[in-house]
């Protein structure tokens, strides 16, 4: 289970690096319900809802810089 859990989450962190925001937010809604105490999880949906605030731009490789306290 836990190897099928690691594995749909680099599918997310894929799907995150490729901008496909929906997909990658499903999985991590997902695997966030099943392991609640991982916090990994709920750091990436919310930058994900940054950045459908402000798309990090065509040329983003991935990378999330703080810009702000």
């Amino acid at each position: 289970a836990d190897k099928a859990r690691m594995e749909r989450f680099h599918l997310a962190l894929e799907a995150y690096r490729h901008q496909k925001w929906d997909e990658a937010e499903r999985t991590l809604e997902s695997l966030r319900g099943e392991e609640p105490q991982r916090m990994i999880y709920q750091v990436y949906l919310e930058r994900l809802a940054l950045f459908r605030e402000e798309p990090p731009g065509t040329d983003w490789d991935g990378v999330f810089t703080h810009t702000s306290k």
